[in-house]
């Protein structure tokens, strides 16, 4: 932990280190080197300075002010890691001139640049970091203790700079509202641009803590092309797209935000299920690498699909049964109360109070959902279908098979009560069952048997329902899917 001195701790501190150095300058020689204790005066002069920084300039609720991250007491708490490590020594000095060294003009040069990452570099304090940085450009003649002040404000800003701006590459900046299931992400901030300091690498911990999707690289490209023709005709509409440059600009951005809200996809299992929302298609990864693609159809608007992100799937389940959601069951109410036996035809089974039930004795104008349980039994006509693929979620979502085929042809495939729908359930199975026992006829026979049938995966698979509006095709041509859901809108008001 950092030096954690008190406002007075600090001054008598400082007033000592301020009388060695001056005693410094009459010493008698006695073989007293008199430069070695003037550098160590302003090594611990520097050192005050720095903790007095720490405390008084960058407490958390200044760096919520001045850098809006998206866990202050995270930049925080990795402020006072970094510091702990070099004893609030300064970190981007020159040990043997006490000037800027190498690391603090590539970290200026990298945040002019942050703008390609979709982030404005005035956010990070380019323009007051830039001026400290002029005003120590000093003769290599100039006294080693010389604007000791500014250096260590110089320091203790780049550090603070630097965490905030990877923390944002790494996290995003954004907290999105409603249904959005991320991952808590704690990257090891200090330990990183500790590293890179040291060994003058800051240019590769900047593309470390980028997305490393492939897709987040192409949407940079693309954003500098409009970025450019945004800032010559912002309100000109763009050719082929609905949107003016200004406009499109910023949903470039948004999406590359998005990615920032993601897990290292190499950190998630070798095979798994990408499902884009917005694009209506779930990709299917098998040893990190895309090997199919598959037509989904997803909830309707009021019954919205919610972001999911690598969440584990262990078993596909044949000839499912299906216990209803109250929510859904509900709905039909008004169905079920003028013809009970509506649930004898759907090969619904009810149970009152964990009883089965015949439903046409049930009083259902007043009885209470949660006496109620009712579950769908293995057919053809089960709204799960013949196939079912159920994965870690708080939110009761499946990804299935559905009797309900026609819904796949439509261009807006936004139908369901908020599950996940497959047009080629098998096709699914099989490939997530790859590595196992099951082949084609076996699968076959467990979809059509009626009897709910669990077949366990070979490997974890990682399921991951995002939301993305912005793509790339083949030829890395822009493509636009629908805000299905209106998240684009009510997010990039928060840019």
């Amino acid at each position: 932990m950092f030096l954690k001195l008190n406002q007075k701790a600090f001054s008598l501190t400082a007033l000592f280190v301020l009388l060695l150095l001056a005693a410094c300058q009459g010493l008698p020689s006695f073989g007293v080197n008199k430069e070695a204790l003037r550098r160590a005066a302003a090594d611990s002069l520097m050192q005050v300075n720095i903790g007095q920084l720490l405390l008084k300039n960058y407490p958390q609720d200044s760096l919520t002010k001045q850098f809006k991250p998206k866990n202050a007491a995270l930049l925080r708490q990795e402020l006072e890691t970094l510091y702990a490590k070099n004893q609030n020594k300064p970190l981007w000095l020159n040990p043997e001139n006490g000037q800027p060294d190498t690391a603090v003009t590539q970290y200026l040069q990298a945040l002019k640049n942050a703008s390609q990452h979709a982030l404005n570099p005035e956010k990070y304090q380019l323009a007051r970091l830039s001026q400290l940085q002029a005003q120590l450009n000093l003769p290599a003649t100039v006294p080693y203790d010389t604007l000791l002040t500014e250096k260590t404000q110089l320091d203790a800003l780049l550090s603070v700079s630097a965490l905030a701006y990877t923390s944002d590459l790494q996290l995003g900046y954004l907290t999105p509202r409603g249904n959005w299931d991320l991952p808590e992400k704690k990257p090891p901030l200090a330990l990183n641009l500790f590293n890179a300091i040291q060994n003058n690498s800051i240019d590769q911990l900047i593309t470390q803590s980028a997305p490393a999707y492939q897709e987040y690289k192409n949407l940079q490209r693309l954003l500098e092309e409009y970025q450019k023709e945004a800032e010559k005709t912002p309100t000109a509409k763009v050719p082929n797209y609905n949107l003016n440059y200004e406009d499109l600009a910023k949903k470039i951005a948004l999406n590359m935000e998005r990615y920032r809200w993601l897990p290292n996809p190499d950190s998630m299992s070798a095979r798994r299920v990408w499902v884009n929302i917005p694009e209506f298609k779930m990709r299917v990864f098998d040893n990190h690498k895309e090997t199919d693609q598959i037509v989904i159809v997803v909830g309707e608007p009021k019954n919205a699909t919610p972001v999911i992100v690598d969440k584990q799937m262990s078993n596909v389940i044949f000839s499912p049964t299906w216990t209803i959601p109250s929510s859904i069951g509900w709905e039909e109410m008004e169905y079920i109360i003028q013809n009970p036996a509506v649930l004898i035809v759907a090969d619904v089974d009810v149970f009152i109070d964990g009883k089965l039930t015949d439903p046409r004795e049930v009083d259902w104008t007043t009885i209470s959902k949660k006496r109620v349980k009712m579950r769908q039994r293995p057919k053809l006509t089960n709204s799960m279908g013949l196939v079912k693929f159920p994965f870690a979620n708080n939110y009761g979502i499946y990804i299935h098979d559905t009797p309900n085929k026609v819904d796949f042809g439509g261009v807006n495939r936004a139908q369901s009560h908020g599950c996940v729908r497959v047009q080629e359930p098998k096709k699914l199975a099989l490939e997530l069952l790859e590595g196992s026992n099951w082949n084609d006829g076996g699968v076959t026979k467990a979809m059509y048997s009626g009897k709910e049938q669990y077949a366990k995966l070979p490997q974890p698979v990682s399921v991951t329902i995002f939301y993305i509006t912005t793509l790339t095709d083949e030829n890395g041509k822009l493509r636009i899917a629908p805000d299905v859901y209106g998240h684009d809108r009510n997010q990039m008001k928060m840019l």
